[in-house]
């Protein structure tokens, strides 16, 4: 989860990244192509929102595989430019 300056909550899911009012109040989805896992503002400003999806692509362009047994740990980085600025109050 993160926070933006205004205090929305942005919450991650299996749909996306889910948005919440200072109150509580379900603002609406940010949408994804795969299950997102960790999500934070950062860059210039801290309007941009990294978020991370689980599973990612090979250099092939086909879905990223591990053989039987192990663990598939690949993860796909997403850069979505945001209007929302992130909580500037701590330097990280």
């Amino acid at each position: 989860m993160t926070i933006d300056e205004s205090g929305r909550l942005y919450v991650t899911t299996a749909q996306g990244v889910q948005v919440f009012d200072i109150s509580g109040k379900y603002l609406g989805l940010i949408p994804t192509p795969r299950s997102v896992i960790s999500v934070a503002f950062s860059g210039r400003g801290k309007k941009t929102l990294y978020v991370v999806g689980s599973g990612a692509l090979g250099p092939d362009g086909k879905e990223f595989t591990t053989p039987e047994g192990v663990r598939n740990n690949a993860k796909t980085i997403y850069r979505i430019p945001m209007v929302a600025q992130g909580f500037t109050g701590r330097p990280k």
